[in-house]
C-alpha cells in the first residue's frame, strides 16, 4: 500500500505544468481509450498536454491545484505531483464555476486524493462567490460520474460535445449547494 500521508494539496505553480501535462496525457490514453476517437488520442502526448495546460495556467480566472507527494522533510515544490484539478468560470452555465478536469496518476487512484482535490476546488468556488459548480463527464467514464454523484452532484443535462472535431456524448453534472465542500 502506498504511503499517502504526506500529500499536500496546493495551488499549482508554472513549474508543475510539465508533470501536469504528463498526467493529463497518460490519463487520456488510459481512461478515455474506449471513449474518445483514436485519431484525436493519437495527437495527445505529454508535450501537447503540457502546452495546453500552460496556456490554461496563464489564463486569468482559471484555477489549478496539484496534489504533491512529499517525502519526510521535503519542501513544497520538490515532491512528486500525483494529481491535479483545474477549473474556470463556466462558459455555458451562467454564474457557475466549471470543474474542467480532475486527474490522478493511475498508481495513486483510490486513496482519496481525487476527493481532496475535488473538495479543494469546490471550496475555492464557494469562497470566491459561486453558488454552483458544474462538470461534464464523457459517457463511459462511469467511475468518475459515480464519484461525483456520491459527493452530491446531480445530472442536469446530456449532450454531445465537440472534442477537436469529434462528437462525444457527455453528462453535465451540477452541485447546486457548495456547502458540501466546506468545513
Amino acid at each position: 500500500m502506498k504511503d499517502i500521508q504526506n500529500i499536500k494539496i496546493r495551488e499549482a505553480k508554472r513549474s508543475d505544468i510539465a508533470e501536469v501535462g504528463r498526467i493529463l496525457s497518460e490519463n487520456y490514453h488510459d481512461t478515455y481509450a474506449n471513449i474518445l476517437d483514436k485519431r484525436y488520442l493519437s495527437s495527445v502526448n505529454p508535450e501537447s498536454a503540457a502546452s495546453r495546460m500552460d496556456a490554461y495556467f496563464l489564463t486569468p480566472g482559471n484555477e489549478m491545484f496539484v496534489a504533491e507527494l512529499l517525502a519526510d522533510g521535503e519542501d513544497e515544490g520538490t515532491g512528486e505531483i500525483v494529481g491535479f484539478v483545474a477549473g474556470t468560470p463556466s462558459p455555458d452555465v451562467l454564474g457557475a464555476f466549471w470543474l474542467e478536469m480532475l486527474h490522478i496518476k493511475a498508481s495513486y487512484r483510490d486513496f482519496g486524493i481525487g476527493r481532496r482535490l475535488l473538495f479543494t476546488m469546490g471550496s475555492r468556488a464557494a469562497s470566491t462567490g459561486y453558488s454552483q459548480m458544474v462538470i461534464d463527464v464523457f459517457a463511459g467514464n462511469t467511475k468518475a460520474e459515480e464519484i461525483y454523484k456520491h459527493y452530491g452532484a446531480k445530472q442536469i443535462d446530456e449532450f454531445y460535445q465537440d472534442v477537436e472535431g469529434f462528437g462525444v456524448l457527455s453528462s453535465l453534472l451540477s452541485w447546486d449547494d457548495l456547502s458540501v465542500f466546506q468545513g
